[in-house]
């Protein structure tokens, strides 16, 4: 995955730039960095004051998700994240227990033609396991563990809101993954510090 580095100057209009038509002002650095790089005609921003814009990029939410909603406002310290979750013994009965139905899940997404407002290189007529990679948590409790790693290592998440139930699955499939999470899972989550976002 490549870096990226985003420069944000204040208080300034994309129009204020020769790149964008601009002969008045003089701006011959952002000039020249415009003419090395990908110039977007038409980009949009969450909100146009200044510290939420940034926090719904620096976050991915919205201003009112994210709660920076005016300036000055700090990100907060708790960021939540919401993910499907099915846990069992091992990666093989997990997908034995909770396949058929994420199966049918997406097949219903597919007849209600869903992946028509998906971006052109996503699909749902994909197998099975393509499918689910980094759409759901699956697997052991050790295998959830690595799969949510990332969210508290690469994004600051401190919080797991779980989904574990899905249509048509049995309850006792739900409870048998609820208490393997529980059990197992929940006291290594517990004991992880999430380094704040910043």
């Amino acid at each position: 995955m490549p870096n990226l580095l985003f420069l944000f100057t204040d208080e300034q209009r994309a129009d204020t730039m020769a790149a964008y038509g601009n002969d008045r002002i003089d701006t011959p650095n952002l000039n020249r960095l415009a003419a090395d790089s990908a110039v977007f005609e038409r980009t949009y921003v969450t909100q146009p004051v200044c510290t939420p814009s940034r926090a719904s990029i620096l976050t991915g939410l919205y201003p009112h998700s994210c709660g920076c909603t005016a300036n000055n406002v700090p990100l907060p310290a708790e960021v939540p994240c919401r993910k499907e979750i099915f846990c069992a013994r091992d990666r093989r009965t997990a997908l034995a227990m909770v396949g058929p139905y994420l199966e049918e899940k997406y097949r219903l997404y597919a007849q209600w033609g869903q992946d028509k407002a998906m971006p052109a290189d996503e699909r749902l007529d994909l197998p099975f396991e393509e499918l689910t990679r980094q759409r759901f948590v699956i697997g052991s409790p050790e295998d959830c563990y690595e799969q949510l790693r990332p969210y508290w290592e690469e994004l600051g998440v401190t919080q797991f809101v779980f989904r574990t139930h899905f249509i048509g699955m049995p309850i006792s499939h739900a409870l048998h993954s609820m208490r393997m999470i529980s059990d197992e899972l929940l006291p290594a989550l517990r004991a992880v510090q999430p380094a704040p976002l910043r």
